[in-house]
């Protein structure tokens, strides 16, 4: 709940701020010789500075928000392994190898849920089709797209 919109407004950050990089770029490019002409290379290269460091700075934001989510899953995966430690100690039922089995398992998940994964023969015919398509950037936000009807085949670009 807290991650997913976090990463979402430091990614709209992140465009805003590098757009006046790239601009920025560009213009001083197209207007080298001015920029030269009138000996202003010192107050583009501040201006470029600025533009890059508060580009950069959502970078680091961005690092902080993934590292703490690193954190959050492998302390609650560490708790896991916790308790099965804890039961395996207070519980006398258990053998050593289920024991084992169950301390190698608590912190071991599968990579790919069997139940989810798509037949080998998917997709048989790769067509596309929308129909009176409408979508919006999330809940209450106006349409961006409204009434998109297109048909696209097997194999076509």
């Amino acid at each position: 709940k807290l991650y997913i919109p976090s990463a979402r407004q430091l990614r709209r950050y992140k465009s805003k701020f590098s757009s006046p990089v790239f601009v920025h770029f560009k213009e001083t490019l197209d207007g080298t010789h001015t920029v030269r002409a009138f000996k202003a290379q010192a107050r583009f290269i501040r201006k470029m500075k600025k533009s890059v460091e508060d580009r950069v700075r959502f970078d680091f934001m961005e690092l902080a928000l993934r590292t703490w989510l690193g954190m959050k899953v492998f302390t609650l995966s560490q708790f896991v392994s916790l308790a099965a430690g804890l039961i395996v100690v207070w519980d006398d039922s258990f053998s050593p190898s289920q024991a084992g089995m169950l301390l190698s398992f608590s912190s071991w998940a599968p990579w790919e849920i069997a139940e989810k994964t798509p037949a080998d023969a998917w997709p048989q015919d790769g067509e596309i089709v929308f129909e009176d398509y409408k979508t919006r950037y999330r809940d209450g936000l106006d349409l961006v797209l409204r009434g998109v009807t297109c048909s696209i085949g097997g194999g076509e670009k």
